[in-house]
């Protein structure tokens, strides 16, 4: 049988009401059940029993020994008494008012506690607010221990998230849940290069280095003289330098450069130490009928040309070309190849070029080659350095002009989603005018309250919400903390039955919400 320890409710240890306190003989013909507090000269059963509470069990007396802060009512005098010592009258004044602290003469509370608060002048005692989040906690913890999923409370209720069954999970966001340490957590979105992005090479490192992994984990292989060069570069530490000779990188075969008649997008940096020639800038090659490649030309006067070509068993799968380009000596150019769809898009420096198609696309050929970066055998070798190598499937990034990028691509931060946790509905007997939310949570980032972590409350089934102001009234448990609100003025929204309650949380803040109580009335 499980045990359930409730935590004190404020400051005493409240009894039953006795019937008198100045008695010292029992009373004659007692009913079963009442009560007394034994008087100074107690005798017969009472005898050795001054100022215990005595209960009449039906055929004797049991006595309960009175302790420093148990506080009393007694019947017959309609008063309050407390024990220190002795029992004296707590109630310090005929007006029905009680002493705000021992000793005080001259200020007396009320004895009323209102929705949220005990008064004297301006100030407060929070007394109904530490009741009812006392209230809140043994519920909690009764749940916890009896694997129960949520009561449904007088003007109230609380979940423990045994299960979902109190939430909302239709309308609820970015909310996971964890059913092993029964919480709520925003969801998280892991970082990395989006989708498409299938090859980065940064080509960051040390000078002549001959060695690279490329960011997306491909291992780069240097052929011939090909090699980092830290004095040129366009964006990080270093770029590929190429000497024009037989010199490129490679990366393995992947599915992921094969096309098919699927969108694609190839964009890099690029700098000719000679521009005065055709070169070749990528390509994979499987044989003299089995290709694509991308190259630029320029010879002698003529204006330069900008190239993407493809065969599949001696036949064109495209070729489109941008003439009339001028092509200078060390100087760094954004170079970018799109298919999208039947069209192809040719871009340098973001500029959008006139393009000419030579033969429509088709379906580029899937080859079980290496792709070569930094040249290949299509066309004469490349010489020069070249950046910021990116290779994106299933995506035709620009179609039009566009800003070229001004710094390397970096993979996408990972984030925690901003959640929206809704209740399921619950029906109060007549329409409330004040709603109070109740919070267990445990933070992982550090959570700035209302700010953060939002609390609402809502009358009419979740249409209308009025927003809380949470208060953090300490831990429950080490790292779990209570947040809770006043009573939140809710008259203003449609009169309704139907009370939800909703969390929310801001700023891609991490946190674990371990179960929620409303009261309204």
């Amino acid at each position: 049988m499980s045990t359930y320890q409730v935590p004190h409710l404020g400051e005493f240890e409240w009894q039953k009401s006795v019937i008198d306190k100045d008695l010292s003989t029992p009373p004659g013909s007692p009913s079963k059940g009442y009560r007394y507090i034994v008087g100074g000269s107690p005798t017969d059963a009472w005898s050795g029993k001054a100022n215990y509470i005595a209960i009449y069990n039906g055929s004797g007396w049991t006595f309960v020994t009175p302790f420093e802060g148990m506080i009393c009512w007694v019947l017959d005098e309609d008063k309050l008494y407390q024990y220190i010592s002795s029992w004296t009258e707590y109630a310090g004044a005929s007006d029905g008012k009680v002493k705000a602290t021992s000793g005080d003469t001259s200020g007396y509370l009320d004895a009323k506690i209102d929705d949220d608060t005990i008064e004297v002048s301006s100030n407060k005692l929070k007394i109904a607010d530490r009741i009812e989040n006392n209230m809140m906690l043994a519920f909690f913890k009764l749940s916890i221990v009896g694997g129960l999923s949520k009561y449904s409370l007088i003007d109230g209720m609380e979940d423990e998230f045994e299960d979902e069954t109190g939430v909302d999970t239709v309308n609820s966001t970015n909310e996971s849940y964890n059913s092993t340490d029964d919480y709520y957590s925003p969801t998280y979105t892991a970082g990395g290069w989006d989708a498409y992005t299938k090859l980065i090479i940064h080509f960051n490192g040390n000078d002549a280095q001959t060695t690279y992994t490329a960011e997306t984990g491909q291992t780069v292989t240097f052929v011939g003289n090909a090699q980092l060069d830290t004095a040129q570069k366009e964006f990080g530490s270093a770029s590929l330098l190429m000497d024009g000779t037989g010199d490129w990188c490679t990366v393995p075969d992947s599915d992921d450069w094969y096309f098919g008649t699927g969108d694609f997008t190839i964009d890099f940096w690029v700098r000719f130490t000679t521009s005065n020639n055709e070169q070749c800038l990528c390509e994979q090659y499987g044989d003299a009928s089995n290709y694509w490649y991308i190259s630029k030309r320029q010879w002698n006067d003529d204006a330069g040309e900008l190239f993407f070509r493809g065969i599949a068993s001696g036949s064109s799968t495209g070729f489109f070309k941008s003439e009339g380009l001028s092509w200078s000596d060390n100087t760094w150019y954004h170079i970018a190849i799109v298919r999208n769809g039947s069209s192809c898009y040719m871009f340098k420096n973001g500029v959008s070029l006139a393009v000419t198609q030579v033969s429509a696309w088709g379906t580029l050929v899937n080859l079980s080659a290496v792709l070569k970066v930094g040249g290949g055998e299509c066309q004469q070798d490349f010489g020069g350095w070249l950046d910021e190598f990116r290779l994106s499937k299933g995506i035709a990034r620009w179609t039009t002009g566009f800003t070229p990028p001004t710094s390397e691509y970096v993979e996408a931060p990972a984030v925690y989603n901003n959640m929206t946790l809704l209740s399921n509905a619950y029906t109060a007997e007549a329409t409330p005018t004040k709603g109070r939310l109740v919070l267990f949570e445990e933070d992982v980032d550090a959570i700035t309250l209302n700010t953060d972590l939002k609390g609402y409350v809502s009358r009419d089934n979740g249409t209308t919400w009025t927003q809380v102001t949470l208060t953090d009234e300490g831990d429950y448990d080490t790292g779990k903390r209570i947040l809770s609100s006043v009573a939140t003025d809710i008259s203003s929204q449609p009169s309704d039955t139907d009370m939800k309650w909703k969390v929310t949380t801001h700023n891609e803040k991490q946190l674990k919400l371990h179960g929620t109580g409303m009261q309204w009335d």
